[in-house]
């Protein structure tokens, strides 16, 4: 169709399911105003309720709706009335969907777009949470450090008159204050790396802090919270020093604190591994699915998107490609893999009346089978030597089987009124193709061919590997010729199926990013951690090198202890990994085995970078002169 520009609106926000480049009238579609079928599907309906209406209130209504005008409907087209389909466990009916519930909850086939997930948000948000607590402990570990450095300090203001609350108050002061300065200098990150972090999602996220007075509110108080979190150890820590033994320079830790900073420390490294496991089975499921054998090939086939404006020429549109020698193969459809198919019920013939199956669909010519590389299991695909096959199908192996037939080679299927039947004879089976994405068993498939003068939407061209960017070019100035000014729109179908994987893609970089963060802080936290070792144990090292320990004797020292609770943490871990994980990769029909492997390497390197982290303070301490260390008071 030819339009006239009536009017220019904004574009739609990027925070929509509905995105659009043009309004069109509806009722400039024939089938869309007063269709009297009910049991067709093909619009999406918005409504706004009255403020005094509720929700219930008008879903009480769709019960007796569905009888009056759908019911007639499924009895006449499936031959059983609709109370005995109901009472067979099969479900028709309407709901109300809420506006804002469509992008993060909606798992419904059939969307506009393929939305969000609010599980994998709160899975951030945890994650994010104790990556912040990671960095509460590390503060709280670096000050308990660096505490014999104020204990001084302390014993000083006790012996001037300072209370205990007093310096408590002071030390939670001054981590409250480091929280404000941490916010503000994240507020900076986060303006810088925004771009960086859009671009590499996908998304449109702005900072904006002032659009809510809410949001200002939280992370007031969010700042406040880390900050009495990170400091309250530390205060009290350091508020319990007895001045008498601090002014003597003694500041020996008990053997709580020690097992208190070694249980962070456990905690910090548990959630790192954690993260860090997940990170490498997200990589090895991402690349299963998108590396897995789809029951055809996918590789070199550019799909021409909108072929239908070409309309009757499609064929000879197709056969000047074919003329090419880079081009192997082409076909039309009116559907493509990955995206989304409906589902016909069809009766089966000379079977009860209440005998069904549910099939998606697509429609195609005579190359199909050709052009995708799928393979014929039983009997024969389309042929242009055959005329009568207007009126025949094929179908996958899962239809196959759930026809239960041992042959269903001749079996038909009716697609029309019981009482004027147009039965589809089964004339071939395919091996089994994922059509749909791997969160989803395959599911019973047909083709069928277009009857004369028909066409479909998409062209898929299988190219051969030459010179792509010629072979495209090639392609569009044919588009050109018959197409009549119609812009060429093309995509590989490679990267048009994996769309489906848009949010295991993300996932994928999130975590990545966050395994990688929580291991780096983490690991200045075992820093502050073996710092603060050194310095407890300065006068033992000195005694123990005088005495003829050598350097690998105090490094063992020093480290063993450390290392233990890296070890500890990544026994918790594996469990907790385990868990999540077989729980997220529940989400897909075809998923991989993870092996213990995967748990054993993300150990192995947390052990590592936790040995690098406390080398450089085991070897300093170790290659310290011991006179200085005795020197020490």
């Amino acid at each position: 169709r030819d339009y006239t520009i009536t009017g220019v609106v904004h574009d739609p926000p990027h925070s929509t399911h509905f995105k659009y480049e043009l309004l069109d009238s509806l009722i400039s579609y024939p089938n869309s105003a007063n269709n009297p079928i009910w049991v067709q599907n093909n619009f999406y309906t918005y409504l706004t309720l009255d403020k005094n209406t509720s929700v219930e209130q008008v879903e009480n209504e769709f019960p007796g709706m569905v009888m009056k005008y759908a019911g007639p409907q499924i009895q006449q087209f499936m031959g059983v009335s609709f109370e005995k389909l109901m009472e067979q466990g099969a479900s028709y009916g309407f709901y109300l969907q809420p506006l804002r519930d469509i992008h993060l909850n909606s798992q419904l086939e059939l969307e506009l777009e393929p939305g969000g997930n609010m599980a994998y948000l709160k899975i951030f948000a945890v994650i994010a949470i104790f990556i912040l607590l990671i960095a509460c402990i590390n503060f709280m570990n670096l000050a308990t450090a660096r505490s014999a450095r104020r204990a001084r300090e302390v014993g000083i203001r006790k012996t001037l008159g300072s209370t205990r609350g007093m310096l408590m108050g002071q030390f939670l002061t001054e981590a409250i204050v480091i929280s404000l300065i941490s916010f503000i200098a994240a507020l900076v990150l986060v303006q810088l790396l925004l771009p960086f972090y859009n671009n590499l999602l996908g998304v449109q996220l702005q900072l904006d802090l002032f659009s809510n007075p809410n949001i200002l509110l939280s992370i007031a108080a969010l700042v406040f919270l880390v900050g009495m979190i990170s400091g309250s150890y530390p205060a009290f820590y350091l508020a319990s020093f007895d001045p008498v033994k601090v002014l003597k320079a003694s500041t020996q830790s008990s053997s709580s604190r020690s097992w208190l900073r070694g249980g962070l420390v456990i905690f910090q490294f548990a959630i790192s591994i954690s993260l860090f496991t997940g990170s490498i089975v997200v990589n090895n499921q991402l690349d299963y699915i998108q590396n897995r054998e789809l029951g055809y090939n996918k590789n070199h086939l550019v799909i021409v998107e909108k072929t239908d404006d070409i309309g009757q020429d499609i064929e000879a549109f197709k056969q000047e490609l074919k003329n090419d020698s880079r081009i192997v193969s082409v076909t039309n459809s009116n559907n493509l893999f990955g995206h989304n198919f409906g589902q016909n019920v069809v009766q089966i013939q000379g079977e009860p009346a209440e005998k069904t199956i549910l099939l998606s669909m697509v429609q195609t010519d005579h190359y199909f089978a050709e052009t995708y590389g799928l393979e014929l299991v039983k009997g024969r695909f389309y042929s242009w030597d055959r005329p009568g096959d207007s009126t025949k199908i094929v179908i996958n192996e899962a239809a196959a089987k759930h026809l239960g037939y041992e042959n269903p080679i001749g079996h038909a299927f009716d697609f029309g009124n019981p009482d004027n039947p147009v039965y589809f004879e089964i004339i071939g089976v395919v091996k089994d193709f994922h059509f749909e994405s791997l969160h989803k068993t395959i599911r019973p498939f047909m083709f069928s061919l277009f009857g004369p003068g028909g066409f479909g939407r998409y062209t898929a061209v299988r190219i051969s590997d030459e010179d792509i960017s010629a072979t495209l070019t090639f392609i569009e100035n044919v588009w050109k010729k018959y197409a009549r000014d119609q812009a060429f729109e093309y995509v590989f179908f490679e990267d048009d199926f994996n769309l489906q994987y848009k949010l295991e893609n993300n996932t994928k970089k999130i975590s990545t990013i966050f395994s990688i963060l929580a291991i780096m802080i983490a690991s200045l936290g075992l820093f502050g951690l073996a710092s603060f070792s050194a310095e407890q144990r300065t006068k033992e090292i000195g005694i123990r090198k005088i005495l003829g320990a050598s350097v690998k004797n105090i490094y063992v020292l020093l480290s063993k202890d450390l290392l233990k609770l890296i070890l500890i943490a990544t026994v918790i871990s594996w469990p907790l990994s385990t868990l999540v994980l077989t729980r997220w990769l529940e989400d897909f029909a075809y998923r991989i085995n993870y092996s213990h492997l995967n748990f054993l390497l993300a150990g192995i390197m947390a052990f590592t970078i936790a040995l690098i982290t406390i080398t450089n303070q085991a070897l300093k301490s170790a290659y310290a002169n011991p006179v200085k260390a005795l020197k020490y008071e």
